[in-house]
Parts: C-alpha cells; structure tokens; sequence
C-alpha cells in the first residue's frame, strides 16, 4: 500500500506551514464558537491547493 492510501502525507509545503498550523489550531480550539465554519476551512484550502497546484 501506498502512503495515501494509509492516510501518511509527506511533510507540509514549507511556503503554508504558518498557515497551516494556524489553522489546524483554529479547528481544535476547545470553545466551539471560536472554532472556524466548514466554509472557512473550505476556502483556505482551496487556496492553498490553487498556489500548490500551479506550481
């Protein structure tokens, strides 16, 4: 089996690391109403996916 395949991704891309880990931070704050909307999350992945991809 592959690494994707058993959820092992490689290490984050370094340009999105900060952003990254903010927000994973936001996600798993322990107040609910502080934790990000799914369409935030949504559209911070969307653009990292877009910088990744075009490069």
């Amino acid at each position: 089996m592959d690494e994707q395949s058993q959820g092992m991704q490689g290490p984050p891309v370094p340009q999105f690391q900060p952003q990254l880990r903010q927000l994973v931070n936001m996600c798993i704050n322990p107040d609910p109403e502080k934790r990000p909307d799914v369409t935030y999350v949504y559209d911070v992945a969307k653009r990292m996916h877009a910088c990744t991809a075009s490069s």
